[in-house]
């Protein structure tokens, strides 16, 4: 009777110590799975996270107007969510700061959504390409500019401090084709600017209105109420005799004694808006010596 207590005894401490031993070969194997799966999803977001971050800057560069860059407050940095294709557990967004004269910085951050959380970031200096100054008077002429006695001329003091003036300047007759926006190749990529609106040869407008930038290879004629918002160049002479409208800047590239002629016209000069349209028009490109990458 003891001799079959013994080994029942014996057989029950045996098969404990086996369920014990399977037990923590379970979790060994557990364990070393675990740690097999953190370390490959800690190593594998690694470039994929840089990728994504990356990718968020060129998705804000390849359509600057969807993510509205141009309108940006000054050294005021808005963040937007960009979805990445094909990675449904990396979180990123592109954050953008306007700087002045036409730069932007702009940093793209990606992250992991799981409990194995990591981070990347990617800096990059951005900068939009010169199409012309913004003009620092309301009417700018090769040729001279006349104005009647009833032209009234106003300033649009509201804006960023990068572009606003306090005062009304004077007409300005200048030579300086870039001034006028006829220097080498700057009529034709001003021309060509997405959102600009192109005549080609001369053109008379005799009621409606406009926002953006008007560009007339020939003579402009105003003949009638007309509201001209942004900024107006023409090859030719501008001629209104009566009900011009204009909040921006009007550019003239013809010579002699009278390029720019306005009579009945209410004229508000408005850099900041010329401004705006002008980063609107231009193409912008990452300057990559300028930029950095997270590696810790």
């Amino acid at each position: 009777m003891s001799i079959c207590s013994n080994r029942a005894g014996i057989a029950l401490v045996s098969a404990l110590s086996l369920l014990a031993l399977l037990g923590l070969l379970l979790a060994g194997a557990v364990a070393v799975a675990t740690t097999a799966q953190h370390a490959t999803r800690v190593s594998l977001p690694e470039g994929v996270l840089l990728g994504a971050a990356d990718y968020s800057i060129g998705e804000l560069l390849a359509d600057p107007v969807r993510f509205g860059l141009a309108d940006l407050p000054l050294g005021t940095a808005r963040e937007e969510d960009v979805q990445v294709p094909g990675v449904s557990f990396i979180k990123s967004s592109v954050r953008a700061t306007r700087l002045s004269n036409g730069v932007y910085w702009l940093v793209g951050k990606a992250a992991t959504t799981d409990a194995d959380s990591a981070r990347r970031s990617v800096g990059v200096v951005a900068h939009t390409e010169w199409l012309g100054p913004v003009p620092i008077a309301p009417l700018i002429a090769r040729g001279q500019t006349a104005l009647a006695s009833d032209v009234i001329v106003l300033n649009d003091t509201l804006g960023e401090p990068d572009c606003v003036v306090t005062t009304v300047p004077a007409p300005l007759q200048t030579s300086d084709s870039s001034t006028v926006f006829d220097g080498p190749g700057q009529w034709s990529a001003v021309s060509s600017a997405p959102g600009v609106r192109h005549v080609r040869g001369d053109t008379t407008l005799s009621s409606g209105s406009f926002e953006g930038i008007l560009i007339v290879d020939g003579q402009l004629t105003i003949d009638g109420f007309v509201d001209l918002r942004g900024l107006v160049i023409a090859r030719g002479p501008i001629r209104s005799p009566i009900g011009l409208h204009l909040t921006g800047a009007m550019v003239s590239q013809a010579s002699g004694s009278a390029a720019i002629d306005l009579h009945g016209a209410t004229l508000r000069f408005s850099p900041c808006l010329v401004h705006v349209l002008l980063r609107r028009a231009s193409p912008i490109r990452a300057a990559r010596a300028g930029g950095w990458v997270e590696l810790f």
